[in-house]
């Protein structure tokens, strides 16, 4: 189905095309990566640390979690408010999940509630920078580095955001990235793992290239090429690159045009929403991504039928994650820990205005015009 104004578009084509004849008129291109060293090459000089391209953020974590070496029966702590794919990859690697709530201003994991939940088969929490906003990370790291734990960064909506001065995704001992359709820069799919903390290089190299020691045979190391540990076949492609480059090269850019399409949601939103008919999300602090703009309402009957009555003149507004302690599978196989304060409030009532690179004023209009008709007709 299309829509008149749709949730998310893809970047400009001139931006998105820019990079493509340069892979598809040479032979060798595809051997040669040129396109992918030059997206390497912005992200060591952005974000510094060792870092691999992936397929999917979801891949990503998966490499967080067998580098983890986890065990039946260890935990891991994650904000019950995200996406299953971030929690699927450690469950497959055999850890149980432990949920605790959001905090009630940017829905991140809350690091007060974080405390709790520790036990002693706990390895790790995975923090996830809800909406390119941050959780209280000097909590977070002290809370892992008291209890030997590893901090886990999901910045898959975190690209060009910072926090205290330092850019999102160099927090954590592994952060991972994604360039799905929805984020603000994207390849339509693709990932990235960030590793800051001081792992075995050589075990990263084996998992990356589907656990052979293909590198060590290359460097001329070992007699042999062969299989030697876990691995992951999961290739990002200079047709990927050659998209996500233009975008990376025009960050600062495309950050500041969707800063500009939030704060008009904002400005236009804010009185209703000092009203009471709603509420919107606390004003844009220097640093912050847009990423995502939401409206809260009194309750998932009002939301849904918020969503339809846009939906009906052409605009499309999604909601958000179901609480994944309340999921089928996540209560089954997890817990949560704590009160759940907001955690319902954010899965059950949020709903998303459509945002992206291009958004015309015409169509914010049309899209804040039918959110106060919806309340005030």
């Amino acid at each position: 189905m299309s829509f008149e104004v749709p949730f998310v578009s893809g970047p400009p084509v001139d931006l998105q095309n820019k990079y493509i004849n340069e892979v598809v008129s040479a032979s060798d291109s595809f051997w040669k990566k040129s396109l992918t060293t030059r997206c390497e090459d912005w992200f060591f000089n952005h974000l510094g640390g060792e870092f691999y391209f992936l397929d999917s953020c979801t891949t990503a974590l998966r490499a967080c979690a067998i580098l983890l070496n986890l065990r039946p029966g260890d935990e891991i702590i994650f904000p019950s408010f995200t996406h299953v794919s971030t929690v699927i990859p450690f469950v497959m690697q055999g850890a149980v999940p432990v949920f605790v709530d959001v905090d009630g201003i940017h829905f991140c994991i809350d690091a007060n509630k974080v405390s709790a939940a520790i036990t002693g088969h706990t390895r790790a929490v995975v923090a996830v920078n809800y909406g390119g906003w941050a959780p209280d990370y000097m909590n977070l790291r002290d809370l892992c580095d008291q209890h030997d734990l590893k901090l886990i960064e999901d910045n898959a909506h975190g690209m060009g955001a910072g926090h205290r001065g330092h850019r999102l995704g160099t927090f954590g001992d592994y952060a991972v990235f994604s360039f799905e359709k929805q984020k603000n820069i994207t390849c339509h799919e693709g990932g990235l793992l960030l590793i800051n903390t001081a792992d075995s290089p050589g075990r990263v190299e084996r998992l990356m290239n589907l656990g052979t020691n293909r590198l060590d045979f290359e460097r001329k190391k070992t007699p042999h090429y062969e299989w030697v540990d876990l691995g992951l076949k999961a290739s990002f492609t200079e047709l990927q690159a050659a998209m996500l480059l233009p975008q990376l090269e025009a960050l600062d850019q495309i950050t500041a045009e969707r800063r500009d399409a939030w704060q008009w949601y904002y400005d236009r939103l804010e009185p209703y929403a000092k009203s009471g008919l709603f509420k919107i999300p606390a004003t844009l602090n220097e640093g912050d991504n847009a990423h995502v703009f939401y409206v809260l309402l009194q309750d998932q009957v009002v939301r849904d039928q918020l969503r339809a009555h846009l939906l009906r003149q052409s605009l499309e507004a999604q909601f958000h994650y179901f609480p994944l302690h309340k999921s089928t599978y996540g209560s089954k196989v997890g817990r949560f820990v704590g009160s759940d304060e907001h955690t319902m409030i954010a899965g059950m009532t949020m709903l998303r205005l459509p945002l992206f690179q291009g958004i015309s004023l015409a169509q914010q209009e049309r899209v804040a015009a039918a959110v106060i008709q919806f309340f005030t007709s």
